[in-house]
């Protein structure tokens, strides 16, 4: 006990020599500590977080950066129970040439944006997501899906109808896009159901009165 006793001392004898040479060394040093004491914060700045729905879009627009896509790049995330259990971008399907490397058919050919799929060769975020995950777990997700052009501008995420119809049948329950200005908007999968049969009603009635229309 005596032993630890003597250690104890010692060590303090050695800690205060230690600081009688440095404040011998640095005398203006230690009269500016006390002079300028460091005064506690008056308030604390919050933390700024964002909340799920922005973190889950910031996750698509980093997703969104794999694309091979020259014209618009998007990146799609399957979420359940604040978990991610897919993500997707848009590109050419595994194996084939990517429109980076050879150019985009759609911009020879001066297509508008969303239309002229059946010469694009892209596999779309949103597919490649329900592709990458679990079917079991995609019953009753929410999917995001955000999009830039090249140049950084948010794009406004809207599925196609071909996509809409591979998330209704995956039994995502709904899906939350960013728009181009850069905030969230929620849709839900049952619009998508109400608007596809709202257009297939419509095309078999054209078809009844006038078969050669179509």
């Amino acid at each position: 006990m005596a032993g630890s006793i003597l250690k104890i001392l010692i060590t303090n004898q050695k800690g205060k020599d230690i600081i009688a040479r440095h404040n011998q060394k640095h005398p203006n040093l230690n009269k500016h500590i006390h002079n300028n004491p460091q005064k506690p914060p008056t308030h604390t700045r919050a933390m700024e977080r964002p909340d799920k729905t922005m973190y889950f879009l910031d996750i698509a627009l980093s997703v969104a950066k794999r694309s091979t896509c020259l014209r618009r790049r998007f990146g799609a995330v399957i979420v359940k129970d604040n978990t991610i259990i897919g993500t997707g971008y848009n590109g050419n399907a595994r194996g084939v040439v990517n429109c980076s490397e050879i150019g985009c058919i759609k911009n020879i050919m001066k297509s508008p944006e969303g239309l002229a799929y059946d010469y694009c060769p892209a596999v779309h975020a949103e597919e490649n997501a329900i592709i990458n995950s679990n079917r079991a777990d995609r019953i009753g997700a929410t999917l995001y899906i955000a999009g830039t052009y090249p140049d950084g501008k948010y794009t406004l995420a809207l599925p196609c109808q071909r996509c809409q119809r591979k998330i209704i049948n995956s039994q995502i329950k709904q899906v939350i896009l960013l728009r181009d200005d850069g905030t969230p908007m929620t849709i839900s999968v049952e619009e998508y159901i109400k608007a596809d049969t709202a257009w297939y009603t419509k095309l078999i009635e054209e078809a009844k009165s006038n078969p050669k229309n179509l």
